[in-house]
């Protein structure tokens, strides 16, 4: 498929489904004559329409200004050739974007997620944050530890889902609901620090749709104070023996 625009004028074409766009069955994709590989968005781009890059397959590079606040439907569905994804902006920019579905989030098949240059790994929310949109940080490869500020009250669907390295999450007891999937298929997940009491957390399960990932993590209440950077013993020390520890 080539178009003879530039990535400016594409986005501003509107798909009615995901057949509409050449892209669905084309091999190979140009813009201006030049092969998809890495797109940089204008700093002015708010909004980019559904299936927008239905299947571009060569896509491997992506870089967004922080002007974007919505994304959608499936508008980076199957960009299975993506490698980096780079936002220019602040984690407390992102999550007030909203996306349409998971693939309409370009982490889904990014391998490296980038906030301002910086690789995510480790993410501590703002005080002034209330709730985390769904699909916000699904399928984001390179997040190993969230903390969650006690301003916030939700965690929307499929959130984290598909977030292959997360091993901690800090969640306040401020928390009532955890939307379906918010946390699905994040295998490495293995400790919840729960700063409220064992009771709270059973009425927050009562009140969310955790599925088996969180259920079957370690719960860790009246976890006040704990960091990203906190210690988990895993042997305690004998007269005789060492213990063992390790970060998360």
């Amino acid at each position: 498929m080539y178009y003879e625009g530039n990535i400016d004028d594409w986005v501003k074409i509107s798909f009615a489904n995901s057949t509409s766009n050449p892209m669905y069955y084309a091999e190979k994709e140009y813009f201006d004559g030049t092969l998809i590989e890495d797109i940089v968005f204008s700093n002015d781009l708010t909004h980019i329409n559904n299936y927008t890059f239905y299947n571009c397959d060569s896509l491997s590079k992506v870089v967004m200004a922080n002007s974007v606040v919505s994304i959608g439907e499936d508008a980076f569905y199957h960009c299975n050739s993506l490698v980096d994804f780079y936002y220019e902006g602040s984690v407390d920019d992102w999550t007030k974007i909203s996306f349409a579905n998971s693939t309409s989030n370009p982490m889904y098949y990014a391998e490296k997620e980038y906030f301002d240059g910086t690789l995510i790994e480790d993410i501590v929310f703002s005080n002034d944050l209330n709730s985390i949109k769904d699909y916000s940080f699904s399928g984001c490869n390179t997040l190993k530890n969230v903390v969650f500020p006690d301003s916030v009250t939700s965690i929307g669907q499929a959130a984290f889902q598909n977030c292959h390295s997360l091993t901690s999450v800090v969640i306040p007891d401020s928390v009532t609901s955890i939307e379906s999937y918010a946390f699905y298929d994040c295998p490495s997940l293995k400790y919840v620090f729960y700063l409220g009491n064992e009771t709270q957390w059973n009425e927050l399960l009562a009140n969310s749709s955790l599925g088996s990932t969180l259920n079957s993590c370690f719960i860790h209440y009246n976890a006040n104070g704990h960091t990203a950077s906190d210690w988990i013993i895993d042997t305690n020390p004998t007269c005789t023996t060492n213990g063992s520890k390790h970060k998360v």
